[in-house]
């Protein structure tokens, strides 16, 4: 046996600790990622429900329903869907759309019919967004677009800020 052949580690300790390492910290990292998609979504389920609920509410009462037609309401949740797809935001047509509500109940009709939506970045390197019509218009409009759009939901008595 004095002629066996050592073959030195295929690593070394020092390789293989680190290896541990990231093989573990990936794992963390895809279980944390995992965790937040679920609270998510249970949060957008939370909302659209409560959303659902204050709408249905709204509109037994002849004086707070809402005044856009189901038609209408998707129509206005495509179009903001729409302005905000890609890279760059329309901002101008989310105002416009905007100002088509007339009260609470039309807003939640536009949630209901905006529903979960996926918002593409239009960058490689940026993910896509998924959320209800609040957290996309929050991830999209900058500080003053914000603003904006929030003078606009509260002279419409819409009771929301983005």
């Amino acid at each position: 046996m004095e002629n066996a052949v050592v073959r030195p580690p295929l690593f070394s300790e020092r390789t293989k600790v680190i290896l541990t390492f990231a093989v573990v910290g990936a794992g963390i990292y895809i279980l944390y990622r995992a965790f937040m998609k679920f609270q998510q979504s249970s949060g957008q389920m939370i909302e659209q429900q409560t959303g659902a609920n204050e709408l249905e509410k709204l509109n037994n009462d002849p004086y707070t329903r809402q005044k856009l037609t189901p038609n209408q309401a998707s129509a206005i949740a495509n179009s903001i869907d729409q302005a905000m797809q890609g890279s760059g935001t329309a901002e101008n047509v989310i105002y416009e759309q905007l100002r088509l509500l007339k009260n609470r109940a039309d807003w939640l009709a536009v949630a209901k019919a905006y529903g979960t939506r996926e918002v593409e970045s239009g960058w490689y390197v940026v993910p896509n967004q998924t959320g209800t019509l609040v957290q996309n218009l929050q991830n999209e409009l900058d500080s003053n677009e914000r603003s904006q759009v929030n003078a606009i939901l509260t002279k419409r008595n819409c009771g929301v800020k983005i």
